[in-house]
């Protein structure tokens, strides 16, 4: 094993890795398990060699060569990290008890870190910021939480679902659930109750004047033409106030009666020019 010596940047010369600290743990971890089972080290660290053999005659070459991997190992461990962590190594007899405290003693405080990050994501709202300044601190912590929670990485793909839930609490709009079927599945569909996502009609639909909290007769001549080319007037017009998420009311204005209707149709549009927000992504968002 070449001479290993920290430069002025804060590496490990040769390696090229980061010195060990509470922001990089993950990542420079990752790297050292990586050198150190390319260099023949990693079973005196967290291998099938943690343990010394016995001092005995028959194990004195075995003893040696054992003395010499946990030296090496130990050396290289106590070069990778950072000056405010060795205290915390000083008194380990091995290179298994240097990577076993030093992994106890940063993943406490990544988890407190995690914490941290999950809570300010939690509490952020655009306020002042531009767009993109928002964007950009929303990536930030997102990509802080993966770092820190690699098995529950937080994709880019998922930040504008972030950004819309962070917008939401600003201002408080409802947030309406859709949930995709498949046309085997449309005999599950209660037609009666549910409401079906449309983003084509320009008003929220049903025939079912008993929903209404409020209506009026409808002024005008405005009427809906089905798939098959019928005509069906629009009625009444009114208020509907229907259950969201954990049961939160949520009222539809400008809602159509039109009594042929065997549908409940919930118009996207209607949602946006009403001051909600839609978002269309992936299932897995």
């Amino acid at each position: 094993m070449g001479a290993l010596k920290m430069n002025m940047s804060g590496r490990v010369s040769g390696l090229g890795i980061e010195l060990l600290n509470q922001s990089n743990y993950k990542i420079s971890r990752t790297c050292m398990e990586s050198y150190l089972v390319g260099e023949d080290l990693w079973e005196v660290v967290c291998g099938n060699a943690i343990v010394a053999p016995k001092d005995t005659q028959e194990n004195v070459d075995v003893l040696k060569a054992w003395r010499m991997k946990n030296t090496k190992a130990e050396f290289l461990l106590k070069r990778s990290i950072s000056h405010d962590l060795f205290e915390y190594i000083i008194g380990c007899k091995s290179a298994s008890e240097i990577w076993i405290t030093l992994d106890g003693l940063l993943n406490k405080k990544n988890m407190a870190r995690l914490q941290m990050f999950e809570n300010e994501l939690a509490n952020t709202t655009q306020g002042n910021l531009s767009i993109s300044q928002f964007f950009l601190k929303i990536k930030n912590l997102c990509s802080q939480i993966s770092l820190l929670d690699p098995e529950e990485p937080i994709s880019e793909a998922r930040i504008p679902k972030k950004l819309m839930i962070q917008n939401m609490k600003k201002i408080g709009v409802r947030c309406f659930v859709a949930e995709t079927t498949t046309v085997g599945a449309l005999a599950s569909i209660n037609f009666e109750d549910d409401w079906i996502v449309d983003s084509g009609c320009g008003h929220h639909l049903t025939g079912d004047e008993s929903k209404f909290s409020k209506f009026r007769k409808h002024e005008g001549n405005d009427a809906i033409i089905t798939a098959d080319n019928t005509i069906h007037p629009v009625e009444k017009e009114g208020v509907i106030i229907i259950g969201g998420a954990n049961e939160d009311p949520i009222t539809l204005k400008s809602v159509f009666h039109v009594p042929s209707m065997k549908k409940n149709l919930f118009s996207v549009a209607n949602a946006v020019d009403a001051g909600n927000y839609v978002l269309f992504g992936p299932k897995a968002l």
